[in-house]
């Protein structure tokens, strides 16, 4: 949670602005405009995708449950039981977590937003921290989408005989923990790109206090 801290420690030191210009606001639509169409067009695909998906771990879910009752060992039926339990409890504690982090980054993303539109006001060029924004944004849709499923995701271990409980118990283990890391690189190089506009937009910050004759920024 540092990196949250500091970033919001950031905007203390930006100062606040004025109404938005009128050549602003029109890249602030534009820039709107994009982004809904792209979230409505992933919309329709993403509830399909999801419908199908909930079906096949629903099947999986059962199959195991399934070739669980061929298992004559009863220890060993209560301890892979307790393992696909524990695998996808697991799963939607970690999952949960990062779509936590991920509507922090979303928090922070809409500050900087704002401090944009404030420079824009004192009549900084800033399209291009506007098209950041913007890809940002898609970005972070398509990471909550991909958290999301994660979270639905089912690790069942495979059962083909009790002699292979532990290779395929441990390959599922393997599966959860790449599918997880995945998703943990993404939000971190997400994290890293806004800390990088938020860098930026300090710089340009800096710049209009210089041009205006302030000796420091305002609080």
């Amino acid at each position: 949670m540092i990196y949250l801290v500091s970033l919001l420690l950031i905007w203390n030191f930006l100062a606040p602005g004025k109404v938005l210009a009128q050549a602003g606001q029109k890249v602030q639509n534009q820039v709107q405009s994009n982004v809904s169409a792209q979230l409505n067009l992933a919309t329709g695909s993403a509830l399909v995708q999801s419908k199908n998906r909930l079906e096949l771990i629903k099947q999986k879910r059962e199959e195991f449950k399934q070739k669980l009752q061929t298992i004559k060992d009863e220890k060993k039926k209560q301890i892979l039981q307790h393992i696909e339990e524990h695998l996808n409890a697991f799963n939607k504690k970690a999952s949960e977590i990062l779509l936590h982090r991920l509507e922090n980054l979303e928090t922070i993303l809409g500050k900087v937003e704002t401090r944009t539109k404030k420079l824009e006001a004192k009549g900084k060029n800033v399209a291009q921290i506007y098209t950041q924004i913007s890809n940002l944004k898609t970005k972070i849709s398509s990471l909550r989408d991909k958290i999301k499923a994660q979270v639905d995701k089912a690790y069942t271990p495979v059962i083909e005989s009790e002699t292979t409980l532990r290779r395929t118990v441990g390959q599922t283990h393997q599966a959860l923990n790449q599918d997880l890391k995945a998703l943990r690189d993404e939000l971190i190089a997400l994290r890293k790109e806004i800390v990088d506009l938020v860098q930026k937009l300090v710089s340009l910050q800096g710049q209009v206090q210089t041009a205006t004759g302030s000796g420091q920024l305002n609080p």
